[in-house]
């Protein structure tokens, strides 16, 4: 299966012959430029656009070159508002992308889900370290932690020697040790990735 390609659209706007012996191949041209991705989340977005580029008129074959209106018509014409949120289109359907349109909701959308994700994700690794998640460890002082490490084992070490018979202890470890265990690791673990970001 053909794998998809990155076009490159570029709208020439004019140049300055230096010579006429000069080839159109070695031509400068000022050119707007835009490169529609296919592969990109929302197919043909925009990835790059760019304008007055000078650059030698391309000889490569992937790239697409729009010398004309009457070959080509896409007038320069660009939507408002961000380039994020444009796409290329083939807007009658000849197999040639020719205009640039303005992403539906639901495509930009699906442009800013990995960047809210992000967000989402940092705010969660802030809150942790304020301690508004409920967890102490990560802003309280060295002193505190360990007062209350020691106050933690005391107690537990309490509720242990308190057990009269072997069934006691058992119940002990499993209902109240092990998962407080857990939960101090967990909120230690939590700290950690979230200070290393």
């Amino acid at each position: 299966m053909k794998q998809p390609r990155k076009v490159t659209i570029t709208l020439l706007m004019g140049g300055l012959f230096h010579s006429l012996s000069l080839s159109i191949a070695n031509t400068l041209w000022a050119a707007t430029i835009l490169i529609c991705d296919p592969s990109a989340p929302v197919t043909n977005q925009v990835t790059s656009y760019a304008t007055s580029v000078s650059e030698p008129i391309p000889a490569d074959p992937n790239v697409l070159r729009l010398t004309s209106p009457a070959t080509h018509p896409w007038d320069g014409t660009v939507p408002s508002g961000s380039p994020s949120y444009w796409k290329c289109v083939d807007a009658d359907a000849d197999g040639t992308l020719e205009r640039v349109v303005e992403m539906s909701q639901a495509e930009k959308a699906l442009i800013d889900a990995p960047a809210l994700a992000e967000q989402a994700t940092q705010q969660a690794f802030t809150d942790e370290i304020s301690g508004s998640t409920g967890n102490d460890v990560c802003s309280a002082a060295l002193s505190a932690i360990t007062t209350k490490i020691d106050a933690w084992v005391a107690n537990r070490q309490a509720e242990l020697d308190a057990a009269s018979n072997f069934a006691q202890a058992k119940a002990h470890l499993r209902n109240q040790l092990y998962p407080e265990l857990g939960t101090v690791f967990k909120r230690v673990m939590r700290c950690v990735r979230a200070r290393a970001r």
